[in-house]
């Protein structure tokens, strides 16, 4: 719901599962992959780095709940892109999306602040 205003944005694709975010993002060639850290089936970190490992010029925003320092360090070495807390405002989900589509890297003030 949060996307569906943003003209500039295409959601191509939604998953329930880590191998289903796996396997869409290899399909679609999506250019931004939004994740959760729990899944169902694997951790977001793994996912992470397995569409890194497919596809290094996709980018992987993680959106989370926890905003502890080492999911933050653990989603940069997964390969994370970007880090954005569920909890921010709605408007920064399409910032932090544009963010990393452009290569460049978001960090959640909140979690930068800490």
């Amino acid at each position: 719901m949060l996307l569906e205003d943003e003209d500039d944005l295409e959601i191509c694709g939604e998953a329930e599962t880590g191998r289903q975010a796996i396997e869409l993002a290899g399909k679609t060639e999506a250019e931004v992959v939004v994740l959760d850290v729990n899944l169902p089936d694997m951790s977001g970190m793994d996912v992470t780095r397995a569409v890194k490992e497919h596809s290094m010029d996709t980018k992987v925003l993680i959106l989370t709940a926890h905003d502890t320092e080492d999911y933050l360090l653990e989603a940069k070495a997964a390969g994370a892109d970007g880090f954005l807390l569920k909890r921010s405002a709605p408007d920064r989900l399409p910032e932090a999306i544009r963010c990393v589509g452009r290569g460049e890297e978001f960090l959640d003030e909140e979690v930068l602040d800490r």
